[in-house]
């Protein structure tokens, strides 16, 4: 990898690691900006508040965060969040921790909220506009040091329990709710404080659920062996056969039974259910009734506690878990039995490029960062022969600004998704056809081919007319739709008005060149020896595409002739560093049919289960397929593990 774009690829890993450093954001987003550094435990100079009640706004993930502060005897008395669009569940979780840390410490320096960053840095703004309308900078400037906390609890909890469930995501929640209804007494461990991981925010096609019922009533059978037998196929055999086919025979009813708890539930196509696209509050309140049953049984849900470490006895049987509460309570359960459900390793997405060579953009939740695999390593469970593979979806720049507008700060994601942009990898070569970009798994696997970090063209001309009349002016004559667009600017969040001119781009691409995520040239080889790239190279491929472009016909990748348009006009150029997208590692254990952990001999470890994304390897190859397999596998896989670890529990 070059110069240059080692230093893209080290920034955008800076970025991620703020995130990892002080809290674990709703989707794997950089940390915003705050506004200032934050010291770490020094005396602040006395603040002067005026008393009153002050409203400020901050920029959230989804839009503006309104907060009323109360300022009385020059102390924070009150914040409350009056207005927010954040996701339900994952924005109110942070509505009320941040307001409470604001208080209990008389400080703007607090934890974020694990799985809520953009959301926590907007409450935050918020309540920093409300402090600067009481005291000014100054008093802003004081409440941002970290004032003096209590030590960390140096107690120890001990605990019993028939099945310990470590992960309240979907795969989770579904192990431990079968379990308890099975009969056994669960504790159930969450490291944020909210459930629901990846199923809370997924606005995908849903989840396989092969003849549920609900697909029979409505006249929407499936041939479950043809199904397997392409899937079989498709993956070449280098899969589990077993696994996957007590997935497809078990998947509709999962759906069926996770519809019987609550959960909002509607048939799509003939291959998945779906529940509403966009995140509702249903989903949350459902889980929050199912997980009544946990208790209700004499069982535990633990939130904000991390699974550290498993127990075994002299046999290796698992009869145990060590974990860790946020306050430093060490927690110890006795048990006979464990499901992983941590959701994988795509978060430590320094990990993902040590086993792959690929940068990703992680777009799951940051916290997923490999505790539950490595405490199953540690005990001699096997790693995957695929270990490293991922849910490789989409497409998105490196450059993820936050001070703009929300529509302004997409406009480089949005350049990634152009197909009439010529693609050029680290070495100025075009790698593919620009039109995969609209295809969520073919513009994303050929990213990751690449290397993963990519760059996009643009030059003056079409940056002249993107800020004219916006992407309207490259020939698209209807809104685009884009995966995970944060934006406003439509009705559907998802998509972006082609006729809206980009006015401040200059500001964004300024933003994108000062950080190192976009290059500029007068000329082409300028460009590339900014980018640290061969400039008749780059020179080259640029002919050779401009040729292409004015006869109509793409001889090297076939593209579309409508995506095939020729730059005109000369410099300034412009390459913007564009990155594939992961939603998830897709293998960290080995599981059998049971979902039992397997060690290196291919034998069951004793009480030892996995779901989810720890154990999603086994159905697939090398390369995970949108299919509904995700969210589908995940519940499936977390209903048997219940079912199968109760029943060893049982057995004993």
């Amino acid at each position: 990898m070059n110069t240059n774009a080692r230093r893209v690829l080290c920034l955008f890993l800076c970025m991620l690691l703020l995130v990892f450093s002080g809290c674990s954001p709703q989707t794997p987003e950089p940390e915003p900006e705050t506004g200032g550094e934050v010291e770490t435990e020094i005396e602040r100079e006395p603040v002067s508040l005026k008393d009153g009640t002050y409203r400020g706004v901050g920029l959230g993930h989804s839009g503006d965060i309104v907060v009323e502060v109360v300022i009385a005897d020059n102390t924070i008395k009150e914040v409350n969040v009056v207005e927010h669009n954040e996701s339900p569940n994952i924005g109110d979780a942070a509505a009320r921790i941040i307001p409470e840390g604001v208080i209990k410490y008389q400080s703007l320096s607090v934890d974020m909220v694990s799985s809520a960053t953009y959301s926590s840095v907007g409450i935050l703004k918020a309540i920093e506009d409300c402090i600067k309308q009481a005291g000014g900078e100054e008093a802003v400037a004081a409440l941002r040091l970290t004032p003096e906390k209590e030590a960390p609890a140096q107690e120890t909890e001990e605990m019993e329990a028939d099945v310990v469930v470590i992960g309240a995501g979907i795969s989770g929640i579904a192990a431990s709710v079968k379990a308890a209804q099975e009969g056994a007494r669960v504790v159930l461990l969450e490291k944020t404080p909210v459930i629901g991981g990846c199923s809370i925010i997924s606005g995908g096609l849903g989840m396989m659920s092969y003849n549920s019922k609900m697909q029979l009533d409505v006249g929407l059978p499936v041939d479950v062996d043809a199904l397997f037998a392409q899937w079989m196929a498709d993956k070449n055999w280098r899969c589990d056969a077993n696994v996957v086919r007590r997935f497809m025979d078990t998947c509709g009813e999962a759906a069926d039974w996770l519809a019987s708890q609550g959960m909002p539930l509607a048939v799509v196509g003939n291959e998945a259910v779906s529940w509403p696209a966009q995140p509702l509050p249903d989903r949350a309140q459902a889980y929050d009734k199912m997980l009544q049953g946990i208790t209700a049984g004499g069982g535990a849900v633990l939130l904000e506690t991390t699974g550290k470490k498993l127990i075994t006895d002299a046999n290796g049987a698992v009869v145990g878990v060590e974990a860790e509460k946020k306050d430093g309570t060490k927690v110890v359960i006795s048990t006979k039995a464990v499901v992983i459900a941590t959701g994988g390793y795509s978060g430590d997405v320094e990990y993902v490029k040590e086993l792959t060579g690929v940068s990703v953009q992680n777009r799951c939740l940051p916290q997923n960062i490999g505790e539950g695999m490595r405490m199953a390593w540690e005990i001699g469970a096997a790693k995957p022969w695929n270990l490293g593979a991922q849910q490789n979806h989409q497409l998105a720049a490196v450059a993820r600004p936050t001070q703009f507008s929300l529509f302004e700060n997409e406009m480089p994601k949005i350049i990634s998704y152009l197909p009439c942009l010529l693609n050029v990898n680290s070495k100025g070569v075009r790698f593919r056809d620009e039109g995969l970009s609209r295809n969520i798994l073919g513009g994303a696997n050929s990213a990751a081919h690449a290397g993963g970090i990519y760059y996009t063209l643009l030059n003056q001309d079409l940056v002249d007319k993107l800020i004219r009349g916006g992407i309207t002016e490259f020939g698209y004559t209807e809104s685009l739709r884009i995966p995970d667009l944060a934006t406003t600017m439509s009705d559907d969040p998802w998509t972006v008005n082609s006729d809206i001119p980009w006015t401040n781009f200059p500001a964004v691409l300024e933003y994108m060149i000062a950080s190192g995520t976009a290059y500029k040239g007068e000329t082409l080889e300028e460009l590339a020896t900014n980018a640290g790239m061969d400039p008749a190279t780059l020179a080259a491929t640029f002919n050779e595409y401009q040729s292409y472009c004015e006869a109509g016909k793409d001889a090297k990748f076939n593209k579309d002739p409508k995506n095939l348009k020729k730059y005109e006009g000369e410099g300034p150029y412009y390459l913007i560093a564009c990155q594939v997208v992961t939603l998830g590692s897709v293998s960290s254990l080995v599981v059998n049919e049971n979902m039992a952990v397997l060690d290196d001999n291919g034998d069951p470890i004793p009480g030892l289960y996995a779901a989810g994304a720890e154990a999603m390897g086994v159905i697939f190859n090398d390369a995970y397929e949108a299919k509904g397999g995700g969210l589908g596998y995940s519940l499936t896989s977390g209903y048997i593990a219940g079912i199968e670890s109760a029943a060893a529990v049982k057995g004993q």
